[in-house]
């Protein structure tokens, strides 16, 4: 013995170390018998003598009690105690709190909603990647879901009502006979195929084998998580093994593994034979390649473990699928209880899209359908609306104190009479009268999250921050219920098969309708073309048609061309345009505004070059400014600038500052780095965002990037050492141009008739960003006569973002504006000048008054041109609502209120969806 430990000397040393080590086991299996035992107890007296009632049905135990009818239990609870009182669920007591405490809890770090998921959802367990990615990776997530995901809605808009149109085709075809349908098996693979038209992309989302599985992993998901919250914690390890839906979960898991894995495989072996051949990757709009470009992004290690895309893609699966699935079936179930809403919600859609077609802001006019949906919600959802856990002691407002360690529930109030009058009777358009209500439209819609209403969450975790087991943008999972809803509604009658009452499965605190439920349904000839209707409806907005046909090309999904999509458009605005197309051209111009009296005293001045701006604003959107105040040694200096830049930097110098390096976006980019129509356009750019120091008022140290960061100091420059005098050669014109920003926002407010200071309270850190842009001469490209296409010289027809943008240019012209009959016009160079253009914000403030139009850069000469944008906009946390001087009776509100730096995120993921 001695031989191989040393250090013992004896018998009894070798005893001693042995009870030691015994003893040790013991002691551990005993702190884990302990622990399990624990965790399953009431929670103690919270405060001195006082303890929390537990709540139980009377003959079951509170556990079994919550395990059979949590819902029940919550109603009884609510019923019998007027304070707080305790539930055993199947992983522990939770302390159930009135909904009065939702406000103080909802932004509270110590109150951490992950925390409170890790157990209930049984991450820790095999098969459970999809539950295990959404609690342990929520930052990564999160960040593609909102700066992706919810970003891209508007261009993936179309894509959902082409694969619901196919998924309904495949799966209830057209026959005009009464055919049985299990509503949930049916709704569960038609969600999983129109959301994996987004999650996943073509050919894959049309994979049966693929559906089938996902749709699987779901519900096995939802069965074993529950089994194993019944089972004891102590035999839960064991039982995994055992119990019949945890074994097929993870068969499931490994099925999908391998179709992921296999999808990558083609994507990278696409992309390498791309490159072989010269070309670029193709580059895929889905959420695959979303996650690729966040974890690149914030530099994960894409082969690790912290990076599971099956995980991932299970996660949304499980947002998605189970939920969507189960409000539309719930939708369909109240409809048919109460068929006098079918007509109402039909001719809504057939007002708003036979208008305007497959938008999103057309889903949003569904007011109607958002009414009855969220009726339909308020009735069927937990009685619950928040869960947390505290990680320190919480004393809340009256005392009340909340230790380190505790499960929380919040109330949500669907049945308290002061807030919905009669909540027993179903009132589909209940929440629609509330929106018509002063002050209160913002507040009822159906993705809106507060105290009164939490199906969505609540605070700082309101999805797609977070939810119960999926951080699936609540916004996609509207859009998506919505056409999916409008299209059953539209294209088949419904009614039930037999009995009327809903069957349901009452498990622990929720009540969804059960895989054994059925209905019936028939083809009906629908009013409308259901079928995208994506050129023709869209263009009948006859004031920026043209703007509507460049973007719906450039928005032009996979499966319609580019030109395809601008034939189309041009072929029905022929039709509908011409007389009102020609009266329109001969207004059509860029008009020169001197503007210096507008810095007078004199009120009647300031109006007189407001009166100006506005006509400019109702005609082209774009026009010239003189008299600004802009000393022209600031502009020549930056445009100097620019030059030495672009011309005299070395190639190795520009990529250390290369906006890749940047998560902003912020830098120096090469011809490759923008592609508005998927062509490589000639053109370099150098990138700046606002910095306080560069702001003649100083700042207030407020600015929000577009995720969410306080910061202005972001930028790339090129080091002093590369470039002397660089960043103080342009900070002289940036300044004067954000305070000539800041006082034609004035001037913008006089002439839609609003107070002259309406917007300063929201530019006080606006979102400045600029550019120094290069476009070689024509020489130098090889092209004497530049095509006319836009695609191989400059920039392609865009229209901006921001709210207006001014903008400085050397003396060589080539930015052209897309006119009313289709032509492109030819801005001039004007001696001390500076162009002035309206941008898509502000077109959605002016609710479609004032014009974003189309315009593009080709530089058909042979001198190189030089150009420097400012995108002025307002602070990236402010409201963009229609301003009250642009809403009548004949012309209301078009787009849903949305804040600045979301909406530019938006617009930003639709410009590189395709």
């Amino acid at each position: 013995m001695a031989t191989f430990v040393p250090f013992l000397q004896s018998t009894q040393e070798i005893i001693y170390i042995a009870l030691l080590a015994v003893g040790a086991l013991i002691a551990y299996f005993a702190y884990t018998l302990y622990a399990a035992w624990a965790v399953e107890q009431p929670y103690p007296a919270i405060k001195k003598r006082t303890g929390i009632p537990i709540q139980s049905d009377g003959k079951l135990t509170p556990r079994e009690a919550w395990l059979k009818n949590g819902r029940a239990t919550i109603r009884k609870g609510l019923e019998e105690h007027e304070g707080p009182f305790q539930v055993m669920t199947g992983t522990g007591p939770v302390i159930f709190l009135r909904n009065k405490y939702a406000e103080e809890l909802k932004n509270n770090p110590i109150a951490h909603h992950g925390e409170s998921s890790k157990m209930d959802f049984m991450i820790n367990y095999y098969g459970f990647d999809g539950m295990r990615m959404g609690i342990s990776s929520p930052d990564l997530i999160r960040d593609v879901i909102q700066r992706k995901l919810t970003t891209a809605l508007t261009a993936i808009t179309g894509d959902l009502v082409d694969e619901t149109n196919l998924g309904l085709k495949d799966n209830l075809g057209d026959s005009k006979d009464w055919q049985v349908v299990p509503i949930v098996d049916f709704l569960c693979k038609l969600v999983a195929r129109t959301s994996s038209r987004t999650f996943v992309g073509v050919p894959l989302c049309r994979d049966d084998k693929y559906l089938q599985i996902q749709s699987d992993y779901v519900i096995h998901t939802m069965l074993a998580s529950h089994e194993l919250r019944k089972a004891l914690p102590l035999v839960r390890w064991i039982k995994q093994w055992s119990l019949p839906n945890c074994t097929q979960l993870r068969q499931d898991l490994a099925e999908v593994k391998d179709f992921i894995t296999k999808e990558l495989q083609n994507r990278e072996q696409a992309a390498r034979k791309a490159r072989a051949e010269g070309k670029k990757a193709p580059k895929k709009a889905d959420a695959i390649a979303w996650l690729i470009e966040t974890a690149e992004e914030k530099k994960y290690d894409l082969k690790s473990r912290k990076v599971d895309m099956v995980g991932f893609q299970l996660n949304l699966a499980l947002g998605a699928i189970h939920t969507t699935s189960q409000v539309i079936s719930w939708a369909l179930i109240h409809l048919c209880q109460h068929p006098e809403y079918f007509t109402p919600l039909r001719e809504e859609i057939i007002n708003v899209l036979g208008e305007k077609g497959w938008e999103r802001t057309s889903l949003y006019q569904l007011k109607l359908m958002d009414s009855f949906l969220k009726e339909s919600h308020r009735h069927t959802l937990h009685l619950a609306g928040m869960r947390r856990k505290a990680l320190g002691t919480i004393r809340l407002h009256d005392g009340f104190e909340i230790k380190k360690g505790c499960c929380i529930l919040v109330e949500a109030p669907y049945w308290d009479p002061k807030i919905y009058p009669d909540p027993h009777k179903f009132d589909g358009f209940r929440f629609a009268k509330k929106r018509d209500e002063p002050g209160e439209d913002n507040k009822w819609h159906y993705v809106s999250v507060q105290p009164e209403f939490m199906g969505f969450g609540l605070g700082m975790y309101a999805c797609p921050a977070s939810s119960d087991y999926s951080l699936s943008g609540r916004f996609f999972a509207a859009n998506e219920t919505k056409i999916i809803l409008s299209q059953l509604l539209m294209k088949y009658d419904w009614s039930f098969d037999g009995d009327a009452t809903p069957q349901i499965v009452h498990v622990e605190g929720v009540t969804p309708v059960a895989h054994t439920m059925k209905m019936r349904c028939k083809r009906r000839q629908e009013e409308i073309d259901c079928y995208r209707m994506p050129l023709q409806i869209l263009i009948m907005h006859r004031d920026h048609a043209r703007h509507q046909i460049i973007s719906m090309a450039m928005a032009a999904t996979v499966t319609t061309t580019f030109e395809e999509a601008r034939r189309g458009a041009e072929r029905y605005l022929q039709e509908r345009l011409n007389d009102s197309l020609a009266s329109e051209e001969k207004d059509f111009g860029i008009p020169i505004i001197e503007i210096e009296e507008s810095y007078s005293s004199s009120p009647k001045d300031r109006k007189h070059v407001a009166n100006e701006i506005r006509k400019a604003c109702l005609g082209s959107g774009f026009f010239y400014v003189t008299g600004h105040g802009i000393a022209s040694r600031a502009c020549g200096e930056i445009l100097h600038q620019a030059e030495r830049l672009f011309c005299d930097l070395p190639e190795d110098k520009k990529q250390q500052i290369h906006l890749k390096n940047s998560r902003y976006g912020f830098g120096w980019e090469d011809s490759t780095s923008t592609s508005l129509n998927g062509d490589v356009e000639q053109k370099e750019g150098f990138n700046w965002g606002y910095e306080d120091a560069l702001d003649p008022t100083g700042g207030d140290g407020k600015y929000i990037q577009l995720d969410g960061t306080m910061t202005s100091d972001v930028n790339q420059w090129p080091s002093e050492e590369d470039l002397p005098g660089f960043r103080d050669g342009i900070k002289s014109y940036y300044s004067s141009a954000l305070s000539l920003a800041r006082h034609l926002c004035k001037l913008f407010a006089l002439s839609l008739d609003l107070p002259e200071d309406y917007f300063d309270s929201m530019i006080t850190h606006p979102s400045g960003n600029a550019r120094l842009m290069y476009y070689p001469g024509a020489s130098t490209n090889g092209h004497a006569e530049p095509e006319a296409t836009g695609s191989e010289i400059g920039l392609g027809a865009h229209s901006d973002y921001q709210c207006f943008t001014i903008l400085l240019c050397s003396n060589t012209p080539g930015l052209e504006i897309l006119s009313p009959s289709g032509s492109w016009v030819t801005a001039p160079y004007v001696e001390n000048g500076l162009i002035v253009n309206i941008g898509d914000m502000m077109m959605r403030w002016t609710n479609g008054m004032y014009k974003s139009t189309v315009h593009r850069v080709i530089n058909r000469n042979a001198e190189p041109r030089f150009s420097v944008p400012l995108f002025f906009g307002i602070n990236n946390d402010a409201i963009v609502e229609t301003l009250p001087s642009c809403i009548s009776t004949d012309r209301p509100s078009e787009y849903p209120p949305i804040k600045a730096g979301e909406y530019v995120l938006e617009r930003l993921a639709a410009s590189r969806a395709y």
